[in-house]
């Protein structure tokens, strides 16, 4: 024990400064501990609420999703007749090739896009 002394009073060091440090080194590092113990449960208690909550979401998706489609499929010519749409296929101008002409097709003047 007396050569341990010696050699650290060689250095100038006190074993009480050293004690000192090694006790605050561990009580710092116990807070961090705390610490990082009490964010991942907070992290994991949170995680669980998002999942319910796009638990909920997704069923209430799904729910949206059937009833589009089971209005979509009972939509037909007769209904879009009493809703006031018509067939007009007079006024539709597709871009002819043999013509060069793009007669009533898409133009790129004043786009807003």
């Amino acid at each position: 024990m007396r050569v341990c002394n010696q050699k650290l009073n060689k250095y100038n060091f006190n074993i009480g400064d050293i004690r000192g440090f090694l006790i605050f080194s561990v009580v710092i590092l116990s807070f961090m501990y705390l610490y990082f113990l009490q964010s991942s449960i907070f992290s994991i208690v949170e995680r669980e609420k998002v999942s319910k909550e796009i638990s909920a979401t997704n069923a209430k998706v799904s729910i949206l999703e059937a009833d589009y489609i089971t209005i979509k499929s009972s939509i037909n010519i007769e209904t879009a007749d009493r809703l006031g749409f018509s067939e007009d296929f007079d006024n539709i101008n597709f871009a002819n090739i043999s013509d060069g002409s793009v007669k009533g097709g898409l133009s790129y003047v004043n786009n807003e896009i």
